[in-house]
């Protein structure tokens, strides 16, 4: 045991889907260490639950959130958890893409620069995979100029710049929501 917290296995590979049900420390986060009663839940596992795949609970619409960096990641998945939302979390373009096949989201919540592929290459797949998904970008990289050209091209409803508050993405991510069209 690590810290009574979780194990030092190693965690499951592939696209993985976190579930908060108590505060994730950012000590925690930053170790990579799952907390008790934190559920990881592989991909593939949650793909298979088409008969329970609906895009929004009468209280938890489903987010997909992808960020690179792992203890943000855990952060942000926390902060939406907090406020209602039952988060799935990709930390690749590729993860991403495979949570997004087969598997539908009430919105989509992505960092526009992902290690693995170009943000244009990345955000084309994405609009691809979930082409009405309303989609929420974030980035500390991109210039005003290039944010203007991603959020028109991909039909993103906001580009928040990083960092931003809590607040500032839960109400993000709402606006999106009540702004689309029930699917």
């Amino acid at each position: 045991m690590a810290d009574g917290h979780g194990s030092e296995t190693e965690p499951p590979r592939g696209p993985t889907a976190w579930r908060f049900p108590r505060p994730l420390t950012l000590a925690a986060a930053r170790r990579r260490v799952p907390l008790t009663g934190v559920g990881r839940v592989n991909a593939a596992a949650l793909a298979k639950e088409s008969s329970n795949d609906r895009l929004v609970s009468p209280s938890r619409p489903r987010l997909l959130l992808v960020e690179d960096h792992e203890p943000l990641l855990g952060v942000l998945g926390e902060v939406l958890d907090r406020a209602g939302f039952e988060v799935a979390t990709a930390s690749t373009a590729t993860e991403a893409i495979d949570l997004l096949v087969g598997r539908r989201y009430a919105a989509i919540v992505a960092d526009c620069s992902l290690p693995d592929l170009p943000p244009l290459d990345w955000l084309a797949a994405a609009r691809g995979a979930a082409p009405t998904t309303p989609l929420i970008l974030f980035s500390g990289l991109v210039s005003l100029q290039d944010a203007q050209r991603l959020t028109v091209q991909f039909r993103a409803l906001t580009l928040l710049k990083k960092p931003c508050t809590p607040e500032q993405l839960v109400a993000a991510v709402r606006r999106a929501l009540e702004a689309a069209p029930l699917q």
